[in-house]
Protein backbone atom coordinates (compact mmCIF):
# COMPACT_ATOMS: atom_id res chain seq x y z
CA UNK A 1 0.00 0.00 0.00
CA UNK A 2 3.20 2.51 0.90
CA UNK A 3 4.85 1.85 -2.27
CA UNK A 4 1.44 2.12 -4.52
CA UNK A 5 1.09 5.93 -2.86
CA UNK A 6 4.67 6.83 -3.02
CA UNK A 7 4.57 5.87 -6.58
CA UNK A 8 1.49 7.86 -7.21
CA UNK A 9 2.82 10.92 -5.13
CA UNK A 10 6.25 10.46 -7.68
CA UNK A 11 3.95 10.63 -10.80
CA UNK A 12 2.74 13.51 -9.86
CA UNK A 13 5.64 15.35 -8.63
CA UNK A 14 7.36 14.59 -12.21
CA UNK A 15 4.51 15.85 -13.77
CA UNK A 16 3.89 19.41 -12.34
CA UNK A 17 7.45 19.66 -12.82
CA UNK A 18 7.67 18.71 -16.32
CA UNK A 19 4.95 21.47 -16.81
CA UNK A 20 6.60 23.84 -15.02
CA UNK A 21 9.48 23.44 -17.10
CA UNK A 22 7.68 24.36 -20.26
CA UNK A 23 6.09 27.19 -18.80
CA UNK A 24 9.63 28.50 -18.00
CA UNK A 25 11.12 28.13 -21.60
CA UNK A 26 7.54 28.98 -23.20
CA UNK A 27 8.26 33.10 -21.37
CA UNK A 28 12.22 32.81 -21.99
CA UNK A 29 10.83 32.47 -25.62
CA UNK A 30 7.96 34.85 -25.85
CA UNK A 31 10.43 37.54 -24.67
CA UNK A 32 13.19 36.96 -26.84
CA UNK A 33 10.74 37.43 -29.73
CA UNK A 34 8.72 40.42 -28.72
CA UNK A 35 11.69 42.39 -28.35
CA UNK A 36 12.79 41.20 -32.28
CA UNK A 37 9.84 42.42 -33.56
CA UNK A 38 10.85 46.70 -33.67
CA UNK A 39 13.65 45.45 -35.02
CA UNK A 40 12.24 43.06 -38.04
CA UNK A 41 9.36 46.55 -38.26
CA UNK A 42 12.34 49.20 -38.83
CA UNK A 43 14.23 46.78 -41.19
CA UNK A 44 10.98 46.76 -43.30
CA UNK A 45 10.87 50.60 -43.63
CA UNK A 46 14.55 50.90 -44.38
CA UNK A 47 13.59 48.41 -47.16
CA UNK A 48 10.43 50.71 -48.57
CA UNK A 49 12.29 53.37 -48.46
CA UNK A 50 15.05 52.31 -50.27
CA UNK A 51 12.48 50.72 -52.94
CA UNK A 52 11.01 54.49 -53.49
CA UNK A 53 14.40 55.99 -54.11
CA UNK A 54 15.23 52.99 -56.44
CA UNK A 55 11.87 54.11 -58.20
CA UNK A 56 12.46 57.85 -58.34
CA UNK A 57 16.11 57.37 -59.79
CA UNK A 58 14.62 55.09 -62.72
CA UNK A 59 12.53 57.76 -63.68
CA UNK A 60 15.11 59.82 -64.04
CA UNK A 61 17.37 57.78 -65.81
CA UNK A 62 16.92 55.41 -68.92
CA UNK A 63 17.60 51.68 -68.51
CA UNK A 64 20.92 50.32 -70.75
CA UNK A 65 19.51 47.78 -73.07
CA UNK A 66 20.18 44.26 -72.26
CA UNK A 67 22.65 42.61 -74.54
CA UNK A 68 21.99 39.46 -73.19
CA UNK A 69 19.61 37.80 -71.36
CA UNK A 70 21.09 35.59 -68.07
CA UNK A 71 19.72 32.43 -67.10
CA UNK A 72 19.94 30.79 -63.81
CA UNK A 73 21.89 27.48 -63.71
CA UNK A 74 20.08 24.69 -62.51
CA UNK A 75 20.27 23.70 -58.61
CA UNK A 76 20.17 20.22 -57.82
CA UNK A 77 17.08 19.54 -55.52
CA UNK A 78 17.61 18.00 -52.01
CA UNK A 79 15.38 17.21 -49.38
CA UNK A 80 15.00 20.14 -46.70
CA UNK A 81 13.43 19.99 -43.56
CA UNK A 82 11.32 22.81 -42.45
CA UNK A 83 11.58 24.40 -38.89
CA UNK A 84 8.23 25.73 -37.80
CA UNK A 85 8.77 28.55 -34.75
CA UNK A 86 6.74 26.55 -31.91
CA UNK A 87 3.24 28.87 -31.24
CA UNK A 88 3.98 30.98 -28.23
CA UNK A 89 1.20 32.36 -26.42
CA UNK A 90 2.86 35.32 -25.08
CA UNK A 91 3.78 36.78 -29.24
CA UNK A 92 1.23 38.71 -29.33
CA UNK A 93 -0.31 39.41 -25.89
CA UNK A 94 2.67 41.28 -24.40
CA UNK A 95 4.28 40.58 -20.51
CA UNK A 96 2.06 37.82 -18.66
CA UNK A 97 0.05 38.75 -16.22
CA UNK A 98 -0.22 38.26 -13.05
CA UNK A 99 -2.61 35.47 -12.76
CA UNK A 100 0.17 33.45 -15.01
CA UNK A 101 2.45 34.02 -12.25
CA UNK A 102 0.60 33.03 -9.67
CA UNK A 103 -0.53 29.69 -11.50
CA UNK A 104 3.17 29.07 -12.26
CA UNK A 105 3.39 29.35 -8.73
CA UNK A 106 0.91 27.26 -7.26
CA UNK A 107 2.12 24.84 -9.48
CA UNK A 108 5.27 24.84 -8.34
CA UNK A 109 4.23 24.77 -4.27
CA UNK A 110 2.47 21.80 -5.39
CA UNK A 111 5.06 19.78 -7.11
CA UNK A 112 7.25 20.41 -3.38
CA UNK A 113 4.32 19.65 -1.30
CA UNK A 114 3.64 16.28 -2.98
CA UNK A 115 7.43 15.33 -3.09
CA UNK A 116 7.54 16.80 0.77
CA UNK A 117 4.62 13.90 1.39
CA UNK A 118 5.83 10.99 -0.55
CA UNK A 119 9.32 11.09 1.04
CA UNK A 120 7.59 11.42 4.84
CA UNK A 121 5.44 8.29 3.61
CA UNK A 122 8.40 6.30 2.66
CA UNK A 123 10.35 7.65 5.72
CA UNK A 124 7.57 6.36 7.78
CA UNK A 125 7.54 3.02 6.37
CA UNK A 126 10.99 2.69 6.62
CA UNK A 127 10.57 3.60 10.22
CA UNK A 128 7.82 0.72 10.84
CA UNK A 129 10.24 -1.83 8.90
CA UNK A 130 13.27 -1.23 10.78
CA UNK A 131 10.89 -1.20 14.24
CA UNK A 132 9.27 -4.43 13.51
CA UNK A 133 12.85 -5.48 12.81
CA UNK A 134 14.16 -4.51 16.32
CA UNK A 135 10.78 -5.66 17.53
CA UNK A 136 11.74 -8.97 16.33
CA UNK A 137 15.20 -9.24 17.73
CA UNK A 138 14.07 -8.00 21.35
CA UNK A 139 11.74 -10.57 21.65
CA UNK A 140 14.52 -12.92 20.85
CA UNK A 141 16.73 -12.00 23.55
CA UNK A 142 13.71 -11.69 25.95
CA UNK A 143 13.34 -15.53 25.28
CA UNK A 144 16.73 -15.95 26.37
CA UNK A 145 16.42 -13.90 29.30
CA UNK A 146 13.70 -15.78 30.15
CA UNK A 147 15.53 -19.06 30.30
CA UNK A 148 18.47 -17.64 32.24
CA UNK A 149 16.42 -16.43 34.24
CA UNK A 150 14.87 -19.26 35.36
CA UNK A 151 17.93 -20.84 36.27
CA UNK A 152 19.31 -18.23 38.19
CA UNK A 153 16.24 -18.65 40.14
CA UNK A 154 16.75 -22.34 41.02
CA UNK A 155 20.14 -21.84 41.59
CA UNK A 156 19.63 -19.16 44.12
CA UNK A 157 16.43 -20.45 45.74
CA UNK A 158 18.51 -23.84 46.49
CA UNK A 159 22.14 -21.64 47.61
CA UNK A 160 19.30 -19.78 50.44
CA UNK A 161 18.21 -23.14 51.49
CA UNK A 162 21.79 -24.02 52.30
CA UNK A 163 22.32 -21.03 54.10
CA UNK A 164 19.56 -21.30 56.16
CA UNK A 165 21.47 -25.08 56.46
CA UNK A 166 23.97 -23.47 57.93
CA UNK A 167 22.57 -20.59 60.11
CA UNK A 168 21.04 -23.75 61.38
CA UNK A 169 24.20 -25.60 62.36
CA UNK A 170 25.65 -22.66 63.53
CA UNK A 171 23.37 -21.76 66.00
CA UNK A 172 22.76 -24.76 67.39
CA UNK A 173 24.91 -25.77 70.59
CA UNK A 174 27.76 -29.01 69.96
CA UNK A 175 29.15 -27.35 66.85
CA UNK A 176 31.77 -29.75 67.30
CA UNK A 177 29.83 -33.07 66.91
CA UNK A 178 28.15 -31.28 63.71
CA UNK A 179 31.27 -30.50 61.97
CA UNK A 180 30.60 -32.87 58.42
CA UNK A 181 27.52 -31.13 58.44
CA UNK A 182 28.70 -27.84 58.69
CA UNK A 183 31.62 -28.44 55.63
CA UNK A 184 28.70 -30.13 53.67
CA UNK A 185 26.36 -26.91 53.78
CA UNK A 186 29.53 -24.72 53.77
CA UNK A 187 30.99 -26.53 50.21
CA UNK A 188 28.11 -24.63 48.33
CA UNK A 189 27.75 -21.41 49.97
CA UNK A 190 31.20 -20.50 48.05
CA UNK A 191 29.27 -20.34 45.05
CA UNK A 192 27.14 -17.52 43.67
CA UNK A 193 24.77 -17.52 40.25
CA UNK A 194 23.61 -14.42 38.67
CA UNK A 195 21.39 -13.88 35.97
CA UNK A 196 23.48 -12.48 32.87
CA UNK A 197 20.88 -10.65 30.68
CA UNK A 198 21.02 -10.29 26.86
CA UNK A 199 20.87 -6.72 26.18
CA UNK A 200 22.54 -6.43 22.90
CA UNK A 201 19.73 -4.87 20.90
CA UNK A 202 18.66 -2.85 23.42
CA UNK A 203 22.08 -1.28 23.64
CA UNK A 204 21.84 -0.29 20.18
CA UNK A 205 18.94 0.87 20.48
CA UNK A 206 19.88 3.51 23.08
CA UNK A 207 23.25 4.02 21.41
CA UNK A 208 21.90 5.27 18.31
CA UNK A 209 18.83 6.70 20.07
CA UNK A 210 16.30 4.35 17.82
CA UNK A 211 13.58 3.77 20.62
CA UNK A 212 12.34 6.54 18.93
CA UNK A 213 11.33 3.84 16.30
CA UNK A 214 8.83 2.28 19.03
CA UNK A 215 5.81 4.79 17.86
CA UNK A 216 3.05 2.49 18.90
CA UNK A 217 1.37 3.49 22.39
CA UNK A 218 3.65 2.58 25.34
CA UNK A 219 5.93 0.22 23.41
CA UNK A 220 9.23 2.17 24.28
CA UNK A 221 7.99 2.82 28.43
CA UNK A 222 7.45 -1.13 28.43
CA UNK A 223 11.06 -1.68 26.72
CA UNK A 224 12.68 0.77 28.91
CA UNK A 225 11.25 -0.15 31.91
CA UNK A 226 12.08 -3.92 31.72
CA UNK A 227 16.08 -2.92 31.39
CA UNK A 228 15.19 -0.58 34.26
CA UNK A 229 14.53 -3.20 36.57
CA UNK A 230 17.37 -4.94 35.20
CA UNK A 231 19.80 -2.48 36.56
CA UNK A 232 17.76 -2.46 39.42
CA UNK A 233 18.40 -5.99 39.87
CA UNK A 234 21.95 -5.97 38.99
CA UNK A 235 22.97 -3.48 41.86
CA UNK A 236 21.22 -6.06 44.12
CA UNK A 237 23.88 -8.74 43.20
CA UNK A 238 26.65 -5.70 43.66
CA UNK A 239 25.27 -5.72 46.90
CA UNK A 240 25.61 -9.40 47.18
CA UNK A 241 28.87 -9.67 46.04
CA UNK A 242 29.96 -7.10 48.50
CA UNK A 243 28.73 -8.97 51.80
CA UNK A 244 29.45 -12.19 50.05
CA UNK A 245 33.76 -11.47 49.72
CA UNK A 246 33.30 -10.10 53.64
CA UNK A 247 31.53 -13.58 54.80
CA UNK A 248 34.23 -15.75 53.29
CA UNK A 249 37.25 -13.01 54.98
CA UNK A 250 35.74 -14.48 58.26
CA UNK A 251 34.97 -17.94 57.01
CA UNK A 252 38.84 -18.12 56.51
CA UNK A 253 39.16 -18.44 59.96
CA UNK A 254 36.47 -20.88 60.50
CA UNK A 255 37.06 -23.43 57.68
CA UNK A 256 39.99 -25.07 56.76
CA UNK A 257 39.85 -24.87 52.68
CA UNK A 258 42.68 -27.65 52.55
CA UNK A 259 39.53 -30.20 53.64
CA UNK A 260 37.80 -28.50 50.61
CA UNK A 261 37.83 -30.17 47.33
CA UNK A 262 35.69 -28.26 45.18
CA UNK A 263 36.16 -30.08 42.12
CA UNK A 264 35.13 -33.12 43.85
CA UNK A 265 31.90 -35.15 42.06
CA UNK A 266 29.91 -35.50 45.09
CA UNK A 267 29.58 -32.59 48.21
CA UNK A 268 27.78 -35.43 50.05
CA UNK A 269 31.04 -37.17 50.65
CA UNK A 270 31.97 -34.67 53.14
CA UNK A 271 29.21 -35.62 55.72
CA UNK A 272 31.16 -39.46 55.96
CA UNK A 273 34.61 -37.67 55.48
CA UNK A 274 37.17 -39.00 58.39
CA UNK A 275 39.05 -36.17 60.04
CA UNK A 276 37.06 -32.66 59.53
CA UNK A 277 37.60 -29.84 61.95
CA UNK A 278 36.69 -26.42 62.04
CA UNK A 279 39.83 -23.56 62.74
CA UNK A 280 37.93 -22.50 65.81
CA UNK A 281 35.23 -22.39 68.01
CA UNK A 282 35.43 -19.26 69.23
CA UNK A 283 31.59 -18.22 70.27
CA UNK A 284 32.14 -14.64 69.61
CA UNK A 285 33.72 -15.65 66.11
CA UNK A 286 30.78 -17.96 65.36
CA UNK A 287 28.55 -15.20 65.87
CA UNK A 288 29.70 -12.95 63.53
CA UNK A 289 30.08 -15.17 61.11
CA UNK A 290 26.59 -16.60 61.84
CA UNK A 291 25.44 -12.64 61.45
CA UNK A 292 27.33 -11.79 58.18
CA UNK A 293 26.04 -15.42 56.54
CA UNK A 294 22.77 -14.27 57.63
CA UNK A 295 23.22 -10.75 55.65
CA UNK A 296 24.01 -12.66 52.50
CA UNK A 297 20.90 -15.11 52.92
CA UNK A 298 18.55 -12.26 53.09
CA UNK A 299 19.88 -10.23 49.87
CA UNK A 300 20.01 -13.54 48.12
CA UNK A 301 16.63 -13.92 48.97
CA UNK A 302 15.18 -10.30 47.81
CA UNK A 303 17.40 -11.11 44.66
CA UNK A 304 15.32 -14.50 44.20
CA UNK A 305 11.95 -12.04 44.94
CA UNK A 306 13.54 -9.92 41.99
CA UNK A 307 14.21 -12.94 39.31
CA UNK A 308 10.94 -14.17 39.98
CA UNK A 309 9.48 -10.35 39.65
CA UNK A 310 11.43 -9.86 36.38
CA UNK A 311 10.61 -13.09 34.32
CA UNK A 312 7.19 -11.98 34.98
CA UNK A 313 7.71 -8.88 33.18
CA UNK A 314 9.41 -9.71 30.28
CA UNK A 315 7.27 -12.55 29.53
CA UNK A 316 4.36 -9.46 29.67
CA UNK A 317 7.02 -7.69 27.54
CA UNK A 318 7.11 -10.58 24.91
CA UNK A 319 3.45 -10.64 24.81
CA UNK A 320 2.90 -7.10 24.11
CA UNK A 321 5.63 -7.03 21.23
CA UNK A 322 3.72 -10.02 19.69
CA UNK A 323 0.49 -8.09 19.84
CA UNK A 324 1.67 -4.64 18.86
CA UNK A 325 3.91 -5.77 16.13
CA UNK A 326 2.08 -8.92 14.69
CA UNK A 327 4.50 -10.87 15.81
CA UNK A 328 4.46 -15.12 15.17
Amino acid sequence: MFYREIAICKSLKTFFTDKLFALFLLGTNTAVQVEDYPLQNNSNDTKSASENNAGDNSSQQQPAPATEKLQPSPQPTTDMEVHHEPHIYHQHHGKKKFKEYLFEFLMLFLAVFLGFIAENIREEFSDKKRAHQFAVSLVQDLAKDTTNISDAIVANTQLVANYDSLLAILKAPGLTANTNRAYYYFWPSNYYYPFNVMEKTYQQLENAGELRLFTEEGAADTISAYYTDIKDLENQFATYLHYFDGYHELAFQVFSYTKLDFDRQDPKELLSEKGLALKTTDATTIDILYAKLYVIRTIAAIYVKQLQALKQEAGNTVAFLREKYSLN
